[in-house]
């Protein structure tokens, strides 16, 4: 029973450790972390200015997809990147009730925000 008990911990342990690395590793592609109180902040701004667009029929807003050229890229409102310069170079898309953060340069999706 104890040994059992164990393996379940273990198990637990270890899917928390893995959910815990793919945050860290989605957050890579942004080059800087945001903490959680900021991105719900952006998530907020974007969303107060925002209308929700279409997206195409299989694209999902996920870290590292392309944003297909379809779909217009929207300019961080600037009472956020002037308290953030470094989200200057990104733009964003909203749908879905999601706000991604898009590197305009490749139109990859570099941070997913979500209430």
């Amino acid at each position: 029973m104890k040994s059992f008990f164990m393996a379940g911990a273990s198990v637990l342990i270890l899917a928390l450790a893995f959910y815990l690395g793919i945050i860290r590793a989605e957050r890579i592609h942004l080059g800087f972390a945001l903490p959680v109180n900021e991105e719900l902040d952006i998530y907020q701004q974007v969303r107060k200015s925002a209308t929700k667009g279409a997206l195409p029929a299989g694209f999902r807003p996920e870290v590292g997809a392309k944003v297909p050229g379809s779909v217009a890229l929207n300019s961080l409102p600037s009472n956020l990147t002037n308290r953030r310069p470094e989200l200057r170079k990104y733009d964003y898309i909203m749908a879905q009730n999601v706000v991604a953060l898009v590197d305009p340069a490749t139109r990859n999706v570099v941070d997913v925000l979500i209430e």
